[in-house]
């Protein structure tokens, strides 16, 4: 009988089935398991950058409060102020359109407050001299920046629990 006679057995034919079945269920199961934890992993990591953008836009929508404030309380700067809370609300505007946060609306409000406040600026402080008195500004202004701020703040937080109770 020769080796090949010995292999060709009904013994060894299942033996052989037996065991590619078995080590194809293995590595089926591994591949399964592998696809299920990296999806698992995309979504946490997607979740977890969705919050982490949303905290940069609470700290930018600060810091446009901070700037509002300074605006409110000194002549010097104003105009520099102004400009850095233009760019800082292009920078909301941009972390919202990645990541589809679907607070446009709420930006936009804040963006024409800060536009009116812009052009009041141009219009009543372009010539004031840093070393006279504070000249106020319009109180309507600054009450609409303080409102479209406040509600854009409130969306935020409302968007970052929902994505926080996502789990």
């Amino acid at each position: 009988m020769s080796f090949f006679d010995c292999i060709n057995t009904p013994e060894t034919w299942r033996w052989a089935i037996s065991t590619v079945v078995t080590v194809l269920s293995i590595f089926g199961a591994a591949y399964f398991a592998q696809r299920v934890f990296n999806k698992n992993a995309r979504i946490r990591e997607d979740r977890e950058r969705r919050l982490q953008a949303l905290q940069e836009i609470l700290t930018n929508i600060h810091e446009l409060a901070s700037l509002q404030n300074k605006i409110e309380v000194a002549n010097k700067d104003r105009g520099e102020n102004w400009n850095r809370m233009l760019l800082i609300t292009l920078k909301i505007h941009s972390i919202n359109l990645l990541l589809k946060f679907g607070v446009h609306k709420d930006i936009k409000n804040v963006e024409c407050a800060i536009k009116s406040l812009g052009d009041y600026l141009k219009e009543n402080l372009s010539n004031t001299d840093t070393s006279q008195p504070i000249q106020a500004i319009d109180k309507s202004i600054l009450s609409n920046l303080t409102s479209s701020t406040g509600a854009l703040i409130k969306e935020v937080i409302r968007k970052f629990n929902s994505i926080e109770e996502k789990q």
